[in-house]
C-alpha cells in the first residue's frame, strides 16, 4: 500500500518557507453623490493566481488589500453585478483614490465595459458563463452543459472533445455517478442555480486524475454578502406529454452565520423509441421499441457555515435527491429469412419497470487563512450513500408458422448500494516567486449489488439467476504542482499527482474473488505566452486514468429482454490517456485548440450475437488502443453593439487498433460538428434579449462506431421585469425535428443499426422571482462532495 506518512510530513514543512514581499492597496467607493457606498464587494483577480485578495468597503467606503506584486484586475461587485474593473501593476503600495460607482442602477455604458465574457480561456481550463446564456435559463443543468462550448451532450450522453468518459464536478467536489444515475442527479440542479462551467480536458495535479475526456466544474452562484434573498422558479415544459418543475432558493448570512437552503420537485413524461436491425448471414431481425417513462423526483440542499473567527470557517452540506422513474416499454420484432425476405417468426414484448434512486452526500469543511495575501488550507470529510432499486417485469410472445405460441416471463429485480467515506487536505500558498499547491487524500468505497432473475416459459419455471456482486476500493493520493509568471508574457504552471488504489470484488454467481493493487503517476504542464497585445498561445500536456465504473466490473447478467442480457467483466482493467494541447487565442474573441491524444488499454461494450439460440449480448472488454487529433475553433463578434454572434467548430481525426475477434484488426475515421448562436439584446435597458442557435453534426466514425449526421434549432427569448426581479424565459429546442440519430458497427461480421428518438423536441416556459434585503449578510458556502462520483451505475 502507499504510504503516506513521508509525504506528508514533507508537505508539512513547505508552509514554513518564508513569506515573500508584499504591498498595501487603498481605495474609497462612493456613488454619484460622492456618498460612501458600504458593503461593496472588493475583489483581485489574476490569471496566474487563483488565491488573490477579497474584501469589502467599510461604513466610509474604504478598502484595504494585501497583495503580492504582479498584474491584477481590480473588480467591484454588488448583489452578483459587476460595477466597475481597473487593471492595475502593482509593484508598490497604492492609493487609488475615490472610484465613483452608481449604487443600485447599472447605467448603459457601466454594463457595456462590466459585460462578463460569455467564454474566458484561462490557461488550464475553458470557462463558460451560464448566466449570459438565454438557451440554459429555466432549465437543469444537463440542459447548460448542452450550450457549453466543447461539450457535447446526445442522448443524456455527455462527451468532451469526442471523449465521453468524463468526470462531472459541482463546485470543486466529484460525483460519484455515471449513467441514469448521473442524468437524475444534473437534472436535479436548476441552471438558474449555476453561475459558470469549468471545462478542462487537461486538469491540474490538484483534481482527481480520474476521467480520460477531463473535467467538467459546475460552479453554483454565489449568494450577495450583506443581503438575504429568496428566489422562486417554476417551469412548464411541453414535449410529447408535458412536464414541470418547481423549486425555492433562500439565502441568509448574519454576523458569523450563513445559511442555504434549496429545494425542488420535478414531474416529467418522455417517450424514447429505437428502431433496431440486425443482419445477421441467414435472418434479418427488425425491432421496433416504443418507451413511456414517467419520473417524480425530489432535490434539495442544505448548507450551514460559521466563522470560528477571522481565520477560520466552518461548514456543514448535505446534498440529496430522489427519483421515481417508471417505463412502460412495447417492443415488436419481426424476423424474416435472409434469401427470399420471407416473415417466419414475431416477437412481440411489453414490460414495466419500476426505478428508485437515493442519494445522499454530507460535507464537513474546514477552511483556515495562514495569512492575509491568500495563504489557506482546506479540510473535507464526506460521506457519500447511493442506493437504487429495479424492477422490470418483460412478457414475450413469440409466433411462427409452424410451432404454436410460445410465451416467455422475465422478472428482473436489481438492488445496489454504495457507501463512500473521504477526506482531503489541500494547501494554496502563493508567494512573490510562484503559486504552491499540495495536498492528499484517502478514500473508502463499498458497494453492495443484488440481483434476483427469474424466466418462466409456458407457465414454467425454466431458469433463475441470483448473485450478489460485492465490491470494495481504497485510493490515496498526493499532489504537488507549482505556478510561476516571467514579466507580462510567460506563464508556467507544472504539477504530479500520484495515485495509489486497491480493490477486490466478489460475485456469488460465478464464486470468483478478483483482488487488485497498483499505483500510478500523472503529471501535467501547462506553459502560456503572451505574443503581444492580440496573440497568446499556451501548450498543455497531462495524464489521465479511467476507471472502469462499479456496474461494468460486475458479473451477474441483466435482461433488457428475453433474447438480449448485458453482463460486466471483473476482469477489466483501467486505460490510460496522454494528451498534448496546442491553443491560440486572439484579442479573447477567436479561440482555437489541436490536441493529440493516445490511449492505451482502452475498454468498452461490445455487442456478441449467437444467432443459434437467437440472443445478443452486451459486455464489457479492453480490446483497443487509439491516436487521435482533434481541432476545435471558438469565436464570438459583436456585429453591434446589441448583436453578438459566436460559432463553434470541432473535428476529429482516429486510428485505432483492436485486439479482439469480434471486430476488424484496425480503424480509422474522423467527424465534425459546428453551433452557430445569435444573440439580439431588443431594448436599451438590457431587459429583453432572444438567442437563436443552429446545430450541424455530420457522419462520424471512431473505433467502427458509424452516427449519421443530424441537426438541431433553437431558439429562445428572455425578458426581465420589475427591475430584473423577475425572469421569463421561452424557449424552442429541435424546432425542425431533425434531431435523430442513426448509429451502425459491425461486430462478429453482423452489422447492427439504431435509429434513437429522446423526445428532444419541446417547448418550455420558466419564470423566476428574486427578493431580498440587503440590510444584512447572506453569502453561500461552496460544498464538498466526493472523488469517485463518476463511476457508480
Amino acid at each position: 500500500m502507499f504510504n503516506l506518512s513521508p509525504c506528508y510530513f514533507v508537505f508539512l514543512l513547505i508552509p514554513c518557507l518564508s513569506y515573500g514581499q508584499s504591498f498595501q492597496l487603498q481605495g474609497q467607493v462612493v456613488n454619484s453623490k460622492q456618498q460612501p457606498v458600504e458593503f461593496m464587494d472588493v475583489y483581485l483577480t489574476s490569471s496566474t493566481n487563483s488565491n488573490t485578495p477579497h474584501a469589502y468597503t467599510d461604513s466610509l467606503g474604504n478598502f484595504t488589500l494585501q497583495v503580492l506584486r504582479g498584474n491584477y484586475t481590480l473588480l467591484l461587485i454588488e448583489f452578483g453585478k459587476q460595477k466597475y474593473s481597473q487593471d492595475l501593476v502593482v509593484a508598490q503600495d497604492m492609493n487609488l483614490g475615490k472610484i465613483q460607482v452608481d449604487e443600485g442602477v447599472v447605467l448603459d455604458s457601466i454594463t457595456i465595459t462590466a459585460k462578463k465574457k460569455l467564454i474566458e480561456r484561462k490557461v488550464d481550463r475553458l470557462v463558460f458563463n451560464v448566466e449570459n446564456s438565454v438557451s440554459a435559463s429555466g432549465g437543469d443543468a444537463l440542459d447548460a452543459l448542452k450550450v457549453t462550448p466543447s461539450v457535447q451532450v446526445k442522448n443524456d450522453k455527455i462527451a468532451v472533445a469526442w471523449k465521453s468518459n468524463v468526470s462531472i464536478l459541482v463546485d470543486d467536489k466529484y460525483i460519484i455517478l455515471a449513467g441514469d444515475e448521473l442524468t437524475q442527479f444534473l437534472k436535479s440542479i436548476a441552471s438558474d442555480n449555476i453561475e459558470r462551467i469549468e471545462v478542462m480536458t487537461t486538469p491540474p495535479s490538484k483534481y482527481s486524475a480520474e476521467g480520460d475526456g477531463g473535467l467538467i466544474n459546475i460552479k453554483l452562484k454565489k449568494s450577495a454578502l450583506h443581503s438575504w434573498s429568496n428566489t422562486s422558479r417554476t417551469a412548464y415544459t411541453q414535449a410529447t406529454y408535458p412536464s414541470t418543475s418547481f423549486g425555492n432558493t433562500f439565502n441568509y448570512q448574519k454576523d458569523k452565520v450563513s445559511l442555504l437552503i434549496d429545494a425542488s420537485m420535478r414531474q416529467n413524461k418522455t417517450i424514447y423509441t429505437n428502431e433496431i436491425h440486425y443482419y445477421y448471414p441467414q435472418e434479418h431481425w427488425k425491432s421496433d421499441l416504443y418507451d413511456q417513462m414517467k419520473n417524480l423526483g425530489f432535490s434539495s440542499m442544505f448548507n450551514l457555515g460559521y466563522a470560528l473567527n477571522n481565520k477560520q470557517k466552518i461548514s456543514f452540506q448535505y446534498i440529496g435527491s430522489t427519483a421515481t422513474p417508471k417505463t412502460k416499454e412495447d417492443g415488436l420484432t419481426a424476423i424474416y429469412k435472409k434469401e427470399n425476405q420471407h416473415l417466419s417468426r414475431t416477437l412481440s414484448s411489453k414490460s414495466n419497470a419500476e426505478n428508485n434512486y437515493d442519494n445522499h452526500a454530507f460535507t464537513t469543511a474546514l477552511v483556515t487563512k495562514l495569512d492575509t495575501l491568500g495563504k489557506k488550507y482546506t479540510l473535507d470529510v464526506d460521506y457519500f450513500l447511493y442506493s437504487s432499486t429495479k424492477k422490470n417485469k418483460q412478457i414475450t410472445e413469440m409466433i411462427q408458422e409452424v410451432n404454436p405460441l410460445t410465451t416467455t416471463t422475465v422478472l428482473n429485480n436489481n438492488a445496489q448500494y454504495i457507501n463512500n467515506l473521504a477526506s482531503q487536505i489541500d494547501f494554496e500558498l502563493p508567494y512573490t516567486w510562484a503559486t504552491l499547491e499540495f495536498g492528499g487524500k484517502i478514500s473508502f468505497t463499498k458497494i453492495s449489488s443484488k440481483i434476483d432473475i427469474e424466466t418462466v416459459e409456458q407457465q414454467k419455471a425454466q431458469h433463475q439467476q441470483e448473485d450478489h456482486f460485492s465490491y470494495r476500493e481504497n485510493t490515496q493520493a498526493l499532489y504537488f504542482s507549482s505556478a510561476k509568471s516571467w514579466g507580462e508574457k510567460w506563464q508556467i504552471k507544472a504539477g504530479l499527482r500520484a495515485e495509489s488504489t486497491q480493490n477486490e470484488g466478489s460475485s456469488s454467481s460465478v464464486n470468483q474473488t478478483n483482488k487488485k493493487k497498483y499505483m500510478e503517476l500523472f503529471p501535467t504542464l501547462y506553459v502560456a505566452n503572451k505574443l503581444n497585445d492580440k496573440h497568446d498561445i499556451t501548450l498543455r500536456y497531462g495524464k489521465r486514468i479511467q476507471r472502469p465504473s462499479y456496474a461494468n466490473l460486475n458479473p451477474a447478467r441483466w435482461y433488457l429482454s428475453s433474447t438480449s442480457y448485458e453482463e460486466g467483466n471483473p476482469f477489466l482493467q483501467p486505460s490510460f490517456t496522454t494528451t498534448l494541447e496546442l491553443s491560440h487565442s486572439f484579442k479573447n474573441k477567436l479561440f482555437t485548440t489541436v490536441s493529440f491524444s493516445q490511449v492505451k488499454n482502452g475498454f468498452g461494450q461490445l455487442t456478441t450475437h449467437n444467432e443459434e439460440y437467437n440472443f445478443q449480448k452486451f459486455t464489457q472488454l479492453n480490446y483497443y488502443s487509439l491516436h487521435s487529433i482533434n481541432y476545435n475553433m471558438y469565436a464570438s463578434t459583436d456585429i453591434l453593439s446589441w448583436w453578438t454572434n459566436t460559432f463553434e467548430f470541432n473535428t476529429f481525426y482516429a486510428e485505432s487498433k483492436t485486439n479482439t475477434t469480434y471486430l476488424n484488426p484496425k480503424y480509422s475515421g474522423w467527424g465534425a460538428y459546428f453551433i452557430a448562436t445569435t444573440t439580439l439584446t431588443l431594448n436599451k435597458a438590457n431587459t429583453v434579449i432572444a438567442e437563436i442557435s443552429y446545430e450541424q453534426n455530420f457522419d462520424s466514425n471512431y473505433i467502427g462506431n458509424k452516427a449519421g449526421a443530424n441537426a438541431n434549432v433553437t431558439a429562445g427569448i428572455k425578458l426581465s421585469l420589475l427591475d430584473k426581479k423577475l425572469q421569463c424565459v421561452l424557449n424552442a429546442n429541435n424546432i425542425l425535428g431533425t434531431d435523430r440519430m442513426l448509429l451502425s458497427n459491425t461486430t462478429q461480421n453482423v452489422f447492427q443499426t439504431f435509429k434513437q428518438y429522446y423526445d428532444t423536441q419541446y417547448v418550455r416556459f420558466s419564470m423566476s422571482y428574486s427578493f431580498g434585503n440587503k440590510n444584512i449578510a447572506v453569502k453561500k458556502q461552496n460544498s464538498s462532495n466526493e472523488e469517485e462520483k463518476g463511476r457508480a451505475n
